[in-house]
């Protein structure tokens, strides 16, 4: 596991919550130029006037595998498995039934032809 600790903010802003309630971010995170390997996702909420509860200011949650282009099942190899899973996943888009995120490789929303021409351009790379 890489040890490395990032911190990552695309810009400074402030949500605003009325007591008791809660709210979900979403973040997208581009992870070209970062050394491969797996990356730990965690946030943190700064402590608030008059707050006495901070045990859950803290998230720690969910595994981030930077690996090969085309290595959509996460082995860290290339080779046809991640074709075969691609194919399987042809011509989708986000909604379809069996969309699977991984094989849309060039993250235009779509499973088609580009994504499996990058998978061949990185066949059998390993790491």
């Amino acid at each position: 596991m890489n040890s490395e600790r990032l911190a990552y903010a695309s810009s400074p802003f402030s949500i605003t919550l009325s007591g008791e309630n809660s709210t979900t971010i979403t973040f997208t995170w581009n992870t070209l130029g970062f050394a491969k390997g797996n990356y730990t996702i965690s946030a943190y909420a700064a402590q608030v006037p008059s707050e006495t509860d901070t045990a859950d200011n803290t998230k720690i949650d969910g595994l981030v595998l930077v690996t090969i282009a085309g290595d959509v099942n996460g082995d860290r190899t290339c080779d046809m498995a991640d074709i075969s899973m691609m194919i399987d996943a042809f011509m989708t888009t986000p909604g379809d039934t069996n969309w699977n995120p991984n094989c849309d490789v060039n993250d235009d929303d779509s499973v088609d032809m580009a994504d499996i021409s990058i998978a061949i351009d990185h066949f059998m790379e390993a790491w």
